[in-house]
């Protein structure tokens, strides 16, 4: 097979990473994050390249990481992956956070798969997909290691302190996630970040310390 090809869209009107995952030897792909409440960009892309969204995978159910659910599952009908918290905060405009941003808000329909029901392990076209619940930010996230990249939503950004005053956030489940971090860029030693905002970044020990 083909080397997998990332591609990332800066998710708006609320800047946030979205990645669009495939192979140029297959029609189906895997979009992190769709985060866009207009999603005509993504949606070019994908016409374009003629991809089918196989599955969404949510790192978490902020709203800025989950506006584009809905049209892309109206559009294609895939199948949506999260913890099973996300999936019980999607379904609330107040959980996810949307109500709070425009008075109005949005809720999706719950996920399709939970990671936690299917070993934490998914087979995608012969590449095999790890999630890792990465606790801190909230305690809903998870990130996805799919050879060496590793897709971490809100749980690791270049050079940002990351939020933990969220509900379910805590700076003691962070300091776990970054010691699980620290064991993957043992057996991971070219480990590179996919984070939900900003740059991508190899992975080192120096970002794996919590920012005051």
């Amino acid at each position: 097979m083909s080397e997998m090809v990332i591609k990332r869209f800066i998710n708006n009107p609320v800047s946030s990473n979205c990645y669009v995952l495939y192979y140029k030897t297959n029609d189906n792909c895997i979009i992190i994050d769709p985060g866009s409440k207009d999603a005509t960009e993504l949606n070019n892309f994908l016409e374009a390249h003629q991809l089918y969204p196989e599955y969404i995978i949510l790192t978490h159910h902020h709203f800025d990481h989950i506006w584009g659910v809905n049209n892309l599952i109206q559009r294609y009908n895939c199948k949506l992956i999260s913890s099973i918290s996300c999936s019980n905060k999607i379904i609330d405009h107040k959980l996810n956070l949307s109500l709070f941003y425009d008075d109005q808000g949005f809720t999706t329909s719950p996920s399709d798969i939970l990671v936690e029901n299917i070993d934490n392990t998914l087979n995608w076209k012969g590449t095999v997909l790890k999630f890792y619940s990465t606790k801190g930010h909230t305690e809903a996230c998870i990130s996805v290691c799919v050879d060496e990249n590793l897709f971490t939503g809100d749980a690791l950004i270049k050079d940002i302190k990351i939020m933990t005053k969220f509900p379910g956030g805590s700076k003691e489940m962070l300091k776990e996630t970054y010691r699980l971090y620290k064991q993957l860029l043992i057996n991971h030693q070219n480990l590179m970040i996919y984070a939900g905002h900003g740059e991508i970044f190899k992975l080192e020990d120096k970002y794996l310390e919590l920012r005051k």
